[in-house]
């Protein structure tokens, strides 16, 4: 339930955390028409938010847009009762910018928008993995690495999410594999460090953290703290 009756509807963050409760993947879209047209063009709708009154005394309201005709230019939306709503390109565009061109696509964890942007789809997981959805943040970020492979925020990540479901032989060998194309990595030398750890390997954690110069890095203490852990 995301309904504010104090606010006569919804914040977008609720109906975000409502998807992740769900364990489905909420990808905002970067507020262009094309983006939304890509995604119903893919079987996908896209949730929007519009702006039926005017700057200065809102009407907010929410709509799922199912499809685009591109020959009359036309929007083809579910509004609230209303089964199905045609708008012209023009007026679609005006409500929508009235609310800032806010849209998101609900995805499944193991499926990839059409509009795949690398910044906003680990914005998208890294939301599902704070949410404490392991699986799908875990699916969401594997389809990351054979995209981008060994990227270090999905390499992180997908460890997280497998040292938390007590994986630690996958998180050291995902992480091992990323240090392999950023071996001067700070975050994977010590994520790596401490899967080792929790494998009982401290001795190859104290090298792998050795190796590392950490000068002023933003990830200098964690690194001292993680060795004194293995100095104990």
């Amino acid at each position: 339930m995301v309904f504010l009756p104090g606010k006569k509807g919804s914040l977008q963050s609720d109906l975000i955390t409502a998807a992740r409760r769900l364990y489905f993947l909420p990808y905002k879209l970067d507020g262009s028409v094309i983006s939304i047209v890509r995604e119903v063009a893919a079987g996908k709708p896209v949730i929007v938010l519009q702006n039926l009154g005017f700057s200065w005394f809102p009407r907010w309201h929410y709509a799922l847009v199912v499809g685009y005709n591109s020959l009359s230019k036309e929007f083809i939306l579910r509004s609230g009762t209303t089964a199905r709503q045609v708008l012209g390109q023009t007026v679609f565009e005006n409500t929508w910018a009235r609310a800032k061109n806010w849209a998101i696509v609900i995805l499944k964890p193991q499926e990839l928008p059409q509009t795949l942007d690398r910044i906003a789809y680990l914005q998208a997981v890294i939301g599902l993995e704070k949410a404490k959805k392991w699986s799908g943040a875990s699916l969401a970020y594997q389809n990351a690495l054979r995209i981008w492979p060994r990227d270090e925020v999905a390499s992180v990540g997908l460890a997280n999410c497998q040292i938390a479901i007590g994986e630690f032989e996958r998180a050291a060998t995902v992480l091992k594999e990323a240090l392999t194309a950023r071996p001067k990595s700070p975050a994977l030398r010590k994520n790596y460090a401490h899967v080792l750890m929790k494998l009982g390997k401290n001795e190859e954690a104290s090298i792998v953290l050795e190796s590392l110069k950490a000068g002023n890095s933003p990830h200098q203490q964690h690194l001292m703290k993680t060795r004194r852990q293995i100095a104990k």
